[in-house]
């Protein structure tokens, strides 16, 4: 008599979409053939099929990407486990990534992956490394620094790895959560929108003994930048345990388009927007902020040109609240609340421009 075993199915037991080849032919119990579909519940297992089951690298996903070619539109499945990628890699148009929790693409120094087709993954961390990540222009919508490992410890450095990467991309969405920051947010490259969720649901907190420094903000935009969006959300100081800094909430230098809305600047140990430098700051928009107890000025314009200041609200500042210094062009103040230290706080007078 035969003992028969009923085992696990393992992916090895089935014939896999290698997302190039959808079907397979099988011999009947009567000695014909037939054709079948291959499986495919999530994508290409680039690991099983690529990675010998137990390679989670470069080579098996450029051998996936081969396999697939330029043509196949084609999800591919990176599971649970560190893939490293130690030379530049370039994920096609064609091809979506499947990043479940777990999988983590991890980038050497001096490499750049890039991502031209879409990607399917949550907010959780799924990049590390030194290396460069680059999304292809309308390959997704947004970016989120959690995908870099949020932590709440020191997030401006996955939120900037967010911002370098959004360079074709444009957008970094930033969640309904307190970002803790224990630095500067760097800022360097141009044509970005840095959106939170809701003005008082998305805060950037500075923790004590933030180390930003006096010529710098919380979000410190590099000089000559342009096309910067800042909108939906909370900046917040944390003057009283920071009394030693002199960081601004936003800082941007000889800049053209800065355009800040709908953004709560509270209890700055300095300037909430500061824009100084020797050139022209042009073409800017701050409109329908509110500004809570800073310490300094809530606006500071250095040879402003060709802007607009309509609709904020300045409570309790420590400075004069609008501040434009130098040459002043084309610059339109409308519709401020401004509370000077000195107004009653029924005061209906505007004061504090300067």
């Amino acid at each position: 008599m035969t003992t028969l075993y009923k085992g696990e199915i393992a992916p090895s037991d089935f014939k896999l979409w290698d997302g190039a080849t959808g079907t397979y032919d099988r011999n009947t119990d009567t000695g014909g053939s037939e054709t079948l579909n291959r499986m495919a519940w999530a994508g290409v297992d680039v690991l099983e099929l690529f990675g010998s089951k137990t390679n989670r690298n470069l080579a098996a996903i450029s051998a996936a990407l081969t396999r697939i070619g330029s043509s196949n539109k084609v999800p591919i499945w990176l599971s649970p486990g560190t893939w490293t990628i130690d030379d530049d890699l370039t994920i096609p148009a064609n091809v979506s990534l499947c990043l479940p929790p777990g999988a983590l693409l991890t980038v050497s120094s001096a490499k750049t992956l890039t991502v031209n087709g879409s990607i399917a993954t949550g907010w959780y961390q799924v990049f590390s490394g030194d290396g460069s990540i680059v999304f292809g222009d309308g390959s997704i919508p947004c970016i989120f620094p959690e995908w870099w490992g949020i932590d709440g410890t020191a997030d401006e450095i996955e939120i900037a790895k967010a911002v370098a990467a959004a360079t074709n991309v444009k957008t970094v969405q930033l969640l309904d959560t307190t970002y803790n920051l224990a630095d500067k947010i760097a800022v360097g490259v141009s044509d970005i929108l840095l959106r939170g969720s809701a003005m008082h649901q998305t805060v950037l907190s500075a923790i004590s003994g933030c180390a930003a420094a006096a010529t710098e903000g919380l979000i410190n935009i590099a000089n000559t930048m342009s096309k910067i969006t800042i909108e939906q959300m909370t900046i917040n100081g944390n003057k009283d345990n920071n009394g030693s800094g002199e960081y601004a909430a936003i800082r941007s230098n000889n800049s053209s388009w800065l355009d800040v809305h709908n953004v709560a600047i509270k209890e700055m140990p300095a300037n909430a927007i500061s824009m100084p430098g020797s050139a022209s700051n042009a073409r800017f928009r701050i409109c329908n902020n509110i500004f809570d107890e800073n310490d300094g000025r809530d606006i500071y314009i250095k040879n402003p040109s060709a802007g607009y200041i309509i609709g904020n609200l300045s409570y309790k500042c420590g400075g004069i609240p609008i501040y434009l210094a130098h040459d002043v062009e084309y610059v339109q103040i409308v519709n401020n609340k401004l509370w000077n230290p000195n107004d009653a706080e029924d005061d209906d007078v505007m004061t504090g421009i300067w």
